[in-house]
């Protein structure tokens, strides 16, 4: 009910989403704010500094590789994945404000607020513990790691990292610290 709910406006997306496992309906699951704001996975902020890295031929460092990204997402158990799908859902209908949360607290340099969100988008809840264990701490330890050796070559690079992996207790920035690399925060002007 609530995914047909979700896709009243388009029903045949849903019928086209219903084979799809339900980790992949999480994420193809539009937002509520995303829509209302008109803002578009092509609009991100990635997207932006890759261009502007390449216009001054900076290589782009890439952390992870897509596949890495998946197999967090769909490494889960069904019983996790539905719950995922479930969260997502009733945030959607709660009108859970995220897209715009997530910008004004990044834009306050907020990581307090940050990790708030974190917590709500990721629950470490038994039912989804896996999912945030996946999605985030085994994920930045392996990128740490990479960013760790990339920052020892002497040629300068472009490396993104998603801001909700630099908030929380098990921040990348935190595990870059134990492996002997100074993180020093830049407000933004």
């Amino acid at each position: 009910a609530a995914l047909t709910r979700a896709f009243q406006a388009d029903p045949w997306a849903l019928q086209r989403l219903m084979r799809l496992r339900p980790w992949v309906m999480s994420m193809l699951l539009p937002n509520a704010d995303d829509v209302s704001l008109l803002a578009d996975g092509g609009d991100g902020i990635e997207t932006h500094l890759i261009e502007r890295g390449r216009r001054r031929s900076l290589p782009v460092v890439e952390l992870e590789s897509a596949a890495t990204q998946i197999a967090a997402f769909a490494g889960g158990s069904p019983e996790e994945q539905d719950a995922m799908l479930a969260l997502r859902l009733a945030q959607r209908s709660g009108w859970d404000r995220t897209y715009s949360e997530i910008v004004d607290a990044w834009r306050r340099g907020d990581m307090s607020a940050l990790a708030a969100l974190k917590d709500r988008a990721f629950p470490a809840s038994a039912d989804m513990a896996g999912l945030r264990r996946r999605v985030f701490t085994d994920r930045d330890q392996a990128m740490a790691i990479r960013l760790r050796d990339e920052l020892d070559k002497p040629e300068p690079g472009l490396a993104i990292i998603g801001v909700m992996h630099l908030a929380g207790p098990d921040a990348i920035t935190g595990i870059l610290s134990t492996l002997g690399v100074r993180v020093d925060p830049v407000g933004v002007p």
